[in-house]
């Protein structure tokens, strides 16, 4: 004999539907903070800017990718920080400053660490031996590759002060945005992270390109917690890129989400997840890998987010650089 089925009303029905709808939005995950690519033309050229540095041009915002940001630099506010190692007087490099515009950036501050450049800078690439965070980063259990982290900690605390200068620090109402392409852009993913959990400074936003993963999948999920979840963060990637896999995921390294994957065509998608399978995961296989894909970003107007025209290398006499006026100038 079948036992009659319950009735449901109306409120138990609306009830379980809004249950299924509430587990089908947690289970997709969406982005909270819709991709816009005005903005993202905008960082990358901040980011190609960094690849300038420290040309005397941007102190006046007059090198090329500063002019193609689009951006307009409050008089007498851009600072940088670079460090040493071996010799390599460039080997860090990072460049600050107030912007006034365009909207949405305007009353903010920028962060952009430069990326891989100086001989001195593979050695940072290859130190991918995970290290634990310190504790006040308040991260337990995160693991970051160690080069990485050692190059942040050696600007940190400059960068920290400098834009406490610039009237941008916790608490002055102008949000920071970080910037970062290649080994650049995993140290603006360390740098975001501890602005606004050390120190509690607002960001606008965090825009990585082509950056290669920085920790573990403790820090990937901190680092959405803390940064996805509060601001625009976006990491950009490009085709067969390679640098994109690298640390491999077979040493414990989880690239966080909030991927926009842009294919050969020119066109992107907003992908899913950490490692989407449509996006740049699909061409994971080493044997697909393209290295001259690594500085191709269509977001620049030349295409090339690695070049500067003018840069001199420091180790070339006369480089401009070292003749920069010491004003604003931070080395450490």
């Amino acid at each position: 004999m079948a036992c009659p089925r319950p009735r449901r009303t109306a409120a138990a029905t609306a009830l379980a539907l809004s249950c299924i709808a509430a587990g089908a939005l947690a289970a997709a995950a969406p982005a909270q903070f819709p991709y816009r690519e005005d903005v993202a033309r905008h960082m990358a050229s901040l980011a190609q800017a960094a690849y300038c540095g420290p040309m005397k041009a941007m102190r006046h915002w007059a090198c090329q990718p500063c002019i193609e940001s689009g951006t307009q630099l409050a008089r007498g506010t851009w600072r940088f920080v670079h460090s040493e190692l071996h010799r390599d007087r460039n080997h860090t490099f990072v460049s600050l400053g107030r912007l006034e515009g365009p909207e949405p950036l305007s009353n903010s501050c920028f962060l952009s660490a430069r990326g891989t450049e100086r001989l001195s800078n593979f050695e940072t690439d290859a130190e991918c031996l995970p290290v634990p965070l310190p504790l006040d980063w308040d991260c337990p259990g995160c693991l970051v590759a160690g080069g990485f982290l050692e190059d942040f900690v050696g600007v940190e605390e400059k960068v920290k002060f400098l834009l406490d200068e610039i009237g941008c620090g916790p608490g002055s109402g102008r949000p920071v945005y970080v910037v970062g392409h290649s080994m650049g852009g995993a140290v603006a993913s360390l740098a975001a992270y501890a602005l606004r959990v050390k120190y509690g400074f607002d960001l606008g936003g965090v825009y990585t390109f082509e950056a290669p993963r920085v920790g573990n999948a403790f820090f990937a999920e901190a680092f959405e917690a803390r940064i996805v979840d509060e601001a625009p963060a976006f990491r950009i990637t490009v085709d067969r890129d390679p640098i994109v896999h690298l640390p491999p995921a077979i040493f414990g390294f989880q690239h966080a989400r909030g991927e926009v994957f842009y294919s050969k065509s020119g066109g992107y998608k907003v992908c899913d997840g950490a490692e989407d399978p449509e996006c740049s995961a699909q061409y994971a296989n080493m044997w697909h890998w393209m290295i001259s894909e690594h500085c191709r970003v269509p977001l620049t107007p030349s295409g090339s987010i690695c070049e500067c025209n003018g840069w001199v290398p420091l180790s070339q006499a006369p480089a401009p650089q070292l003749h920069t006026p010491k004003e604003g100038i931070v080395v450490v």
